[in-house]
């Protein structure tokens, strides 16, 4: 058995609209937006959603609408989820941008995805985050951390113990003391 919860609108905006005839011009902007949210539940698990979308258009062009040279159109869609079971917690959240933009010399699309998650088992913590040109993740699990990034930056005093033999390893400013 299932039970299934749901919420959801839709609304549109228009700005600097022109005159009688509602026309868009160049420098007006129009806005639709999307949001909803769920709750399914069944015996073993538990989902949570809320996600929002919007989609917007800037600088149109006379009363046809049609996109010209410098006008831009975005589409951003944002969701969190939280996925619980009785051996697990997932919190994921999202952010997903695609604008195209029309030039003189082409239209362009950009993608841009973001995401954060954090993942808490019996045994394990995972926190990870990406941007979809990079990603971090740490790993803590029972007698194990892992770190995984490209490049990893401390700020402040960092100092080393017991590194399968007697003694520490200190970092301070330029200064490296074993």
């Amino acid at each position: 058995m299932e039970i299934l919860s749901a919420v959801s609108a839709t609304y549109a905006a228009q700005t600097a609209l022109a005159a009688v005839n509602v026309a868009i011009t160049s420098g007006d902007s129009e806005t639709l937006t999307a949001a909803s949210s769920a709750i399914s539940q069944i015996a073993t698990e538990i989902l949570s959603t809320i996600s929002t979308t919007y989609v917007t258009q800037t600088g149109l062009a006379a009363e046809n609408a049609a996109i010209s040279a410098g006008d831009t159109a975005t589409l951003t869609a944002a969701i969190s989820a939280i996925l619980q079971s009785s051996t697990n917690i997932l919190s994921t959240v999202s952010n997903t941008y695609a604008t195209k933009t029309e030039r003189s010399n082409g239209a362009a699309t950009i993608l841009t995805s973001a995401q954060s998650s954090i993942s808490q088992a019996i045994n394990a913590i995972t926190l990870s985050v990406s941007n979809g040109a990079s990603s971090s993740t740490l790993s803590i699990k029972s007698g194990s951390t892992t770190l995984s990034r490209t490049s990893i930056t401390f700020t402040s005093f960092v100092k080393f113990a017991d590194l399968s033999a007697s003694g520490s390893t200190t970092i301070n400013g330029a200064n490296i003391t074993t």
